[in-house]
């Protein structure tokens, strides 16, 4: 009873453990497709419209619910060329929405995700990090609605560091390659135990087949025996 219950708990880990191998796999794999599918370094990777990005500064860490730290996964609406030229500034304004932008800076072309804050006279977008340290003051520089490339939606904290260091080349081998070899050895292991048992299965079944054999094959000369036995009495009786 007890070797059951741990084979059953052994046969748990192993479904909880592949469901969580196969999860991190797909995962990866999002990430990998929607990185391929940037046509351009002026691009957010996304699928479908719906965009990532790692935070890599503190410019946005603050006191505002939505606030961003460093190592956040942030998940991003990328707008399309028509989205940008009908994006209402006031809108996001008013919102207190975060939005990316590209540093017009040719040598640098980093993306840059502030809040946006207000409106100048002449209608540009003012943005401005959370960090009241590193940035007190507003952006120098104001935006159009066309230089805005993503709208923020949502993070998970944390996660961008993860992402981060599974998509480098120590931590593919380590989530992803090591993991899939113990696997792929498991399965190898395990299946060798199964054809070893198969066959001994098979060995037992044609032993026992043999043995049955063997015993009509005896009832049978006992049966003879007794049949010649009987008929050499019964001449003996009528002598």
């Amino acid at each position: 009873m007890e070797v059951k219950k741990t084979n059953q708990t052994l046969k748990v880990f192993k479904i909880i453990g592949l469901v969580v191998f196969y999860t991190i796999i797909l995962t990866l794999l999002l990430f990998a497709i929607s990185t391929l599918a940037q046509k351009s370094e002026d691009q957010v990777p996304n699928l479908f419209g719906l965009g990532y990005l790692t935070v890599e500064s503190n410019s946005m860490e603050g006191t505002e619910e939505d606030s961003l730290f460093v190592g956040d996964l942030i998940f991003v609406k990328v707008l399309s060329k028509k989205e940008k030229e009908d994006l209402d500034l006031q809108d996001l304004v008013d919102k207190g929405a975060i939005v990316t932008f590209f540093d017009r800076d040719p040598d640098v072309r980093k993306r840059v995700t502030h809040r946006a804050i207000g409106l100048t006279e002449d209608g540009l977008l003012i943005t401005k990090g959370d960090n009241p340290n590193t940035n007190p003051t507003e952006d120098a520089v104001k935006r159009g609605g066309t230089e805005i490339i993503a709208i923020y939606k949502g993070r998970i904290a944390g996660l961008g560091k993860v992402i981060n260091f599974m998509q480098s080349p120590v931590g593919f081998g380590v989530v992803v390659v090591l993991p899939m070899a113990l696997l792929l050895i498991f399965q190898g292991i395990t299946l060798t135990k199964n054809i070893f048992k198969l066959r001994e299965d098979k060995l037992k079944q044609q032993l026992e087949v043999e043995k049955e054999a063997l015993e009509e094959e005896k009832e049978r000369e006992r049966e003879q025996l007794k049949k010649e036995l009987l008929e050499e009495l019964e001449k003996e009786r009528m002598k």
